[in-house]
């Protein structure tokens, strides 16, 4: 496979040109299992968000990468690939990190079967996240379900001191913050800045999301 194909196929999936893209791979499967900056076409696509287009890559792939499948939701396709549970990607994500951000409940409890660790960071030198605080930026509320439910601490902190709770605060994601508070998480927790979910919250104008993370809500 050329350079120049790689290329192409991944600019078309940047673009979200389903046309050109699936045309690439019909003319050459062999470019489903290339990657670009550590990306597969089909991660490209979910990171790009068009899960769309990565599935229709994905059913032209004689058979899917874990990374691929738990970031697609693909329960069913991981099974046969136990032991490589806490393999990372060549980006740097775990797979259960990518089925809590991009995948389904359903994957994630399939991949702590396996023997995924839950408290297990990415490495990537961009993102440093476990799969709950990648479940938050996701707005995948069942899927910290699932997480806190297998025994996920739900006030793990990431790099900077950020919690699961504040990234459900900036995102205004009141069902994930629902789950979070109802399991115990702390909305005292401060990040580096000094910053409480609440704050975040707040700041981004959630009002009523802020009125339930308020230490006055707590009280009552």
């Amino acid at each position: 496979m050329s350079d120049e194909k790689i290329e192409a196929l991944f600019d078309a999936v940047k673009n979200g040109d389903e046309g050109a893209a699936l045309a690439i791979v019909d003319a050459e499967p062999s470019l489903i299992d290339s990657y670009f900056g550590g990306v597969s076409p089909i991660r490209a696509a979910i990171y790009n968000g068009n899960k769309d287009l990565a599935t229709k890559i994905a059913e032209r792939a004689a058979m899917l990468t874990l990374h691929d499948a738990a970031a697609l939701g693909r329960a069913d396709q991981i099974k046969h690939l136990e032991g490589e549970a806490n393999t990372f990607s060549q980006d740097g994500f775990t797979p259960l990190t990518l089925a809590a951000a991009f995948g389904n409940a359903e994957t994630v409890a399939a991949l702590i079967l396996l023997g995924a660790e839950m408290e297990l960071f990415s490495t990537n030198p961009n993102i440093k996240v476990a799969p709950i605080h990648a479940a938050a930026f996701g707005m995948n509320a069942s899927a910290i379900e699932t997480l806190i439910n297998s025994g996920a601490n739900p006030s793990l902190k990431a790099e900077g001191g950020f919690t699961a709770l504040h990234s459900a605060a900036q995102n205004g994601d009141k069902a994930s913050a629902t789950v979070l508070l109802d399991a115990g998480a702390d909305r005292h927790a401060l990040t580096d800045e000094g910053k409480t979910a609440f704050d975040y919250a707040d700041e981004q104008g959630h009002s009523e999301l802020a009125s339930l993370l308020s230490t006055d809500s707590e009280a009552s």
